[in-house]
């Protein structure tokens, strides 16, 4: 998956929790601008799991402020997955 469709789809699983338009989105957007609470990053959480058939531990999202730093920890974890399949 290019980056741009990874950074797409994480924009559109937290529009779709928060039931606001995707372009109102963006990296930079900050969780307390959008009204993100611990339920809501649990929803979040379970929606881009499903999306991407990832694992994502709960610690590895605690403590992230802005929209990029998921885009960011997807990606790693894609990048982590595509490593350790076998060719």
């Amino acid at each position: 998956m290019a980056d741009g469709d990874t950074r797409a789809e994480v924009i559109g699983a937290i529009a779709k929790v928060k039931s606001i338009p995707a372009e109102e989105i963006g990296p930079e957007t900050e969780f307390a601008e959008i009204h993100v609470d611990s339920l809501d990053a649990i929803e979040i959480l379970f929606e881009l799991e499903e999306r991407f058939d990832l694992s994502v531990p709960d610690e590895a999202v605690q403590g992230m402020e802005r929209v990029g730093q998921v885009i960011e920890a997807v990606e790693r974890a894609l990048a982590e997955r595509a490593e350790a399949a076998p060719d």
